[in-house]
């Protein structure tokens, strides 16, 4: 399932109004403990995140001492957008597409799960505990687009968590072996 399709976009809040379902007292984890799983599913989550994004710095940067790359003007501050222009110096019309095509499939590959690092680095969280006994975290943010409040979140239960997490790791992964790979056949 794709991220955009799980969205839930909120109307404004009213006063008063509960946004979310206390945890239940008769589940059978306590919220200590589920906080806790989330708290260390959601660490391992951006770490994995933060470390695809060193690589990809950091291939920029190589790729930058490369005159014919054409990354020497693409060293964007905003860590989100160095994504963005690695695939336009490995994508199909770009400067490096010969020797970058497994780096833009896999760059596919890990921007499919962006939208998780969104909601995890600055969305506001909430446990509850369901029937069984299993924690799901629902994360809401709020955002700006064109002078429009809009409020959105996402709920993400234990086991879909660590089929995400596994995901995110893979395509880490990949994407640091394929620029590695790239990189190596320019020395």
């Amino acid at each position: 399932m794709v991220l955009a399709d799980r969205l839930v976009t909120h109307p404004p809040y009213r006063q008063g109004m509960k946004a979310f379902a206390p945890l239940r007292e008769d589940a059978d984890r306590d919220q200590s403990k589920a906080s806790d799983e989330c708290s260390l599913w959601r660490g391992r989550f951006i770490e994995e995140y933060s470390s695809a994004e060193a690589v990809v710095s950091e291939a920029l940067a190589h790729l930058s001492t490369i005159a014919t790359s054409g990354a020497e003007s693409l060293l964007p501050h905003l860590v989100g957008k160095r994504f963005e222009a690695l695939g336009i110096v490995v994508g199909g019309r770009g400067p490096l597409a010969a020797v970058g095509s497994r780096v833009t499939s896999a760059l596919d590959e890990f921007r499919d799960l962006h939208g998780y690092r969104t909601f995890l680095c600055h969305g506001s969280s909430a446990i509850t505990i369901d029937p069984s006994g299993r924690w799901r975290l629902v994360l809401s943010l709020t955002t700006f687009r064109a002078a429009t409040v809009q409020r959105t979140s996402i709920e993400i239960g234990e086991d879909e968590a660590a089929v995400v997490l596994a995901r995110l790791r893979h395509a880490r992964r990949r994407l640091d072996g394929q620029l590695r790979g790239m990189l190596a056949s320019f020395q």
